[in-house]
């Protein structure tokens, strides 16, 4: 994975927001993401008002959330996190929740969910969200770079006061031609 392999180059932790109103639970990940070899930066927010806090003030590269907290649960952290942060991946981990409950979930937006008893699956399911947030922003990088390369295309072929055509290569038609073109063969051609 070249972003981790990045990541540990430069050093890097990756950062994680943690709701969890368990101290001591936020703190089994942590050791988890260190024994697993990966970098992280673990903030652990307790209710929702800090949360909300902390999407404010603070970039983060992953949300993970408990599913039921006294002060909110998962899907209002979800939505908030969706409002203020859109890219960022947001892995419920809950202790228990039906399978109706976390496919609404992720049709919500969430990036995976988590049982608290599966904690094996967590490392490589932030490893996946992050390498997807990563791939993402790569294609739309890419496709920004063809934009703007069809668009300078356009203006060197329309604007050249070279005439230039473009063909089928079997048939030989004419597929486009630019303005210099179109106007020599009016002047050859009158009447066409």
């Amino acid at each position: 994975c070249d972003v981790y392999l990045t990541i540990m180059l430069m050093n890097k932790p990756l950062r994680i927001l943690h709701l969890e109103d368990e101290p001591d639970f936020s703190a089994l990940v942590a050791a988890i993401l260190d024994k697993e070899g990966l970098p992280a930066e673990v903030f652990l927010v307790t209710d929702f008002a800090s949360f909300n806090s902390a999407l404010e003030q603070t970039e983060f590269d992953v949300i993970i959330a408990d599913y039921m907290l006294p002060t909110c649960n998962g899907l209002q952290a979800l939505e908030v996190s969706r409002e203020k942060c859109p890219t960022t991946p947001f892995l419920l981990l809950s202790g228990a929740i039906g399978e109706h409950a976390a496919i609404d979930f992720l049709r919500c937006g969430a990036t995976d969910y988590i049982l608290k008893s599966g904690l094996e699956r967590l490392v490589p399911a932030i490893r996946r969200a992050v390498e997807e947030v990563h791939e993402r922003s790569e294609r739309k990088t890419a496709q920004a770079e063809v934009r703007a390369g069809e668009k300078q295309y356009r203006v060197i072929f329309d604007g050249s006061p070279v005439p230039m055509w473009i063909t089928h290569i079997e048939t030989g038609a004419f597929i486009e031609v630019n303005e210099a073109a179109a106007i020599i063969k009016e002047s050859a051609h009158p009447d066409c």
